[in-house]
């Protein structure tokens, strides 16, 4: 990894700017209305693929599929 420091991060996003709204997730992937995602990246390498930031989203269910990436989450508020 090219930056080994320690990132800390809110759950509700920096101080300064919160949580962000993120674009909708496409209508093929959901058996429900399309819900609305908010978010911040903390840290991104385009080389590792590593991606970790704080992710809230209303309600919704998706489709049971194929998933193209690894995914690890701390759940703070809400069940998946």
């Amino acid at each position: 990894m090219a930056d080994p420091r320690t990132i800390r991060m809110e759950p509700m996003g920096p101080a300064d700017t919160g949580l962000v709204e993120w674009e909708q997730i496409d209508e093929k992937h959901l058996e429900t209305a399309s819900p609305v995602q908010t978010g911040h990246t903390y840290y991104k390498d385009k080389e590792t693929g590593l991606e970790v930031g704080v992710w809230a989203c209303t309600p919704m269910t998706t489709k049971m599929g194929p998933y193209s990436v690894n995914e690890f989450m701390h759940v703070l508020e809400g069940s998946v």
